[in-house]
């Protein structure tokens, strides 16, 4: 069987330089036009892969306190929580019980 040359579907290549030498890889084109999408203009491709890969997990404290929840809603919340977590240990009794039966 023939396995059709694929490099028709690409047509940028990269080329990266670091002390290390250059790197080519090779990309569709609609990803070539999203990353053009999200480059900066004074920043080259090297510069965007970096901020792309580097970027940092949001801070989650930013957050805290961002969903005013009832008392009503909390006692809901917990409730099914409780009800979840003695479900899941029966359920896992049972499953250790038939394991040594």
């Amino acid at each position: 069987m023939k396995i059709p040359f694929i490099r028709a579907k690409f047509k940028y290549m990269f080329k990266h330089k670091e002390t290390m030498g250059f790197k080519t890889i090779t990309i569709k084109d609609e990803v070539y036009r999203d990353l053009l999408k999200l480059k900066r203009k004074d920043e080259s491709f090297s510069e965007l892969f970096e901020r792309l890969t580097k970027r940092e997990k949001p801070d989650l404290m930013r957050f805290a306190g961002a969903w005013k929840m009832s008392d009503d809603e909390w006692k809901r919340i917990e409730k099914t929580l409780k009800e979840r977590r003695r479900s899941a240990d029966e359920s896992f009794e049972e499953r250790v019980k038939r394991l040594f039966e």
